[in-house]
């Protein structure tokens, strides 16, 4: 009986615990949120003309970063963000590594900004930049050429979920289209590829 009733008194000291923890409000307007993120990217052709009978391509490799995102509202809120994808130019010649670096604006709109897991959509614009240790070197319709690096304007959207563990932490989970414009000095290939990337944010 003993053990019962003291059993019954953890059970009701445990739920009033719980219940008397305050409710986050979770997004909370003119707040900000920094934070880093890391994952990986899958690649896409880059040129529009095979070079020595293959077409490079960039490769499916992992990236890292960090946002900032400001909440204009409990719903709106705008995102700067920088991503390096740290890969290599296949398919080539004569494999090299390739590095791309990505800034972007976005707009994020949060669906549910009350939860403590909440869900949001995104999208916008930037600069993509190439950094190819080596130029690409082949034949590209009977003449050889040597490919250098190049820059272009990049497009991204897609969406994910913040998960605020306390107050002021937040995890992250995010997937997002990216279109790159191009990455090469000519016979560029627009870009079609995928970002997966987790993150970890303070909110301040």
């Amino acid at each position: 009986m003993k053990n019962k009733i003291w059993r019954l008194i953890w059970l009701t000291a445990s739920l009033l615990i719980f219940i008397t923890i305050p409710v986050f409000a979770e997004v909370k307007a003119g707040t900000s949120e920094f934070g880093v993120h890391v994952g990986g990217i899958l690649g896409d052709e880059l040129t529009s003309s095979p070079v020595s009978g293959s077409t490079p391509e960039l490769d499916n490799s992992v990236a890292w970063g960090v946002d900032y995102t400001y909440n204009l509202g409990v719903n709106w809120g705008i995102e700067g963000r920088y991503t390096i994808h740290i890969s290599e130019a296949i398919n080539s010649p004569n494999t090299s590594d390739l590095n791309v670096h990505m800034i972007d604006i976005n707009g994020v709109y949060h669906f549910n900004p009350e939860a403590k897991t909440v869900f949001y959509a995104t999208a916008g614009i930037g600069f993509a930049s190439a950094d190819l240790e080596n130029n690409i070197r082949g034949t590209v319709n009977d003449q050889i050429e040597s490919i250098s690096d190049s820059d272009g304007f990049t497009f991204n959207m897609g969406g994910g979920l913040k998960y605020y563990a306390t107050e002021d932490v937040i995890l992250r989970a995010d997937l997002r289209y990216r279109y790159i414009d191009r990455l090469l000095s000519q016979f560029e290939e627009s870009l079609n590829t995928f970002e997966i990337t987790a993150g970890l944010g303070y909110r301040f």
